[in-house]
């Protein structure tokens, strides 16, 4: 399987991935949001060579010619055929532990800083306190990324399972 393949093949488990925050338990709106799904990845798909052409150029800086063909020799094999054919559901599976760890993370990581906040002797409370206008919001890692990813609400939304892609739209490294 190519590059162009790959991608191809894991895009939809990304939209379906996303599906939820997006959709938000809404029946009329799941079912448009699968009804424009094929017209969404039609759109990417035709915008594949760019994203080659940059992930070509981020290859050639960090390898040198004879690593690279190291490299698509191990691919060709069977345990990089495997590697290949398994990674989209991996990579799928990967993001939903990578959600509940941080959802559970960071109830745990809420739950320890007030305890001692409150050693410390500030009054604060466990969630949003009508007395004292303080919000607590809940946290939640993409699993996308290596560098661990914090997912934080928008103001006035709901935590996103899609990282956003980059620090300022609710990417936090």
């Amino acid at each position: 399987m190519h590059a162009v393949d790959y991608f191809k093949a894991t895009m939809p488990a990304l939209m379906q991935a996303m599906k939820p925050a997006i959709a938000q338990n809404r029946p009329e709106v799941e079912r448009d949001y699968d009804a424009m799904v094929p017209l969404v990845l039609e759109g990417m798909n035709t915008r594949m060579n760019d994203l080659i052409e940059q992930v070509a150029v981020l290859y050639a800086k960090n390898f040198t010619a004879d690593e690279l063909r190291e490299a698509v020799a191990f691919y060709r094999g069977p345990t990089g055929q495997k590697i290949v054919q398994k990674l989209p559901a991996i990579t799928q599976e990967s993001i939903l532990i990578g959600q509940r760890w941080g959802q559970s993370i960071g109830g745990e990581l809420h739950g320890r800083m007030i305890d001692e906040l409150r050693k410390r002797g500030h009054n604060i409370s466990a969630g949003s306190d009508p007395q004292t206008h303080i919000s607590v919001p809940q946290f939640s890692f993409c699993g996308l990324h290596s560098v661990g990813c914090l997912i934080t609400p928008r103001a006035g939304s709901a935590p996103s399972p899609a990282c956003g892609g980059g620090v300022g739209r609710g990417h936090v490294q």
